[in-house]
């Protein structure tokens, strides 16, 4: 029901970055959802060769792409919760010539104050608190307020340093 739940809500914002379900059903039990088959994906094996050719407006072209998507998500009041590399997906737009992102994955979402008792993800793009919060075994509703928004912001900004270094950032 959640998902359903989320799933409406990005129907209802027209942002063409983001890519959401048009349809969910439940047949024998299993939980289906339907999406609309998209044009110009860029596949993974050609991410970095692509990354390393693109101008630094391109790459800008790419981040606001994927800034106004994720604004969109959270004027919803939904929580990605799973922002990596392979859900900002990279589409050639036909007519220019360019690439933008189309933001998916959405399996982990969740709307702003319901926040679920266990998160899953890469790791690599959590949040502090979001790690944090993974990890804590006992006492999680404590940390629930902690998770806002504000972790899909410090996700995306990993992404945008795979962007334009090619590589993770370090840190301790």
């Amino acid at each position: 029901a959640k998902r359903v739940r989320v799933n409406q809500a990005l129907r209802a914002n027209d942002c063409p970055s983001i890519v959401a379900p048009v349809e969910e059903f439940v047949e024998d039990g299993r939980y289906f959802e339907v999406f609309k088959a998209l044009e110009g994906i860029l596949p993974d094996e050609e991410l970095e060769t692509v990354f390393a050719s693109l101008s630094k407006d391109a790459k800008k072209l790419l981040m606001l792409t994927a800034t106004g998507a994720l604004v969109a998500i959270h004027a919803q009041q939904i929580i990605h919760s799973d922002l990596k590399l392979e859900n900002v997906l990279l589409a050639r737009n036909p007519s220019s010539g360019n690439y933008v992102a189309k933001v998916i994955g959405f399996d982990s979402a969740y709307f702003v104050g319901d926040v679920p008792d266990e998160v899953t993800g890469d790791i690599r793009y959590f949040s502090p608190e979001l790690a944090v919060y993974s990890e804590e075994e006992d006492d999680k509703d404590a940390l629930k307020s902690t998770l806002t928004t504000k972790s899909d912001i410090f996700s995306l900004g990993i992404i945008f340093h795979r962007y334009l270094t090619g590589e993770f950032p370090e840190g301790k």
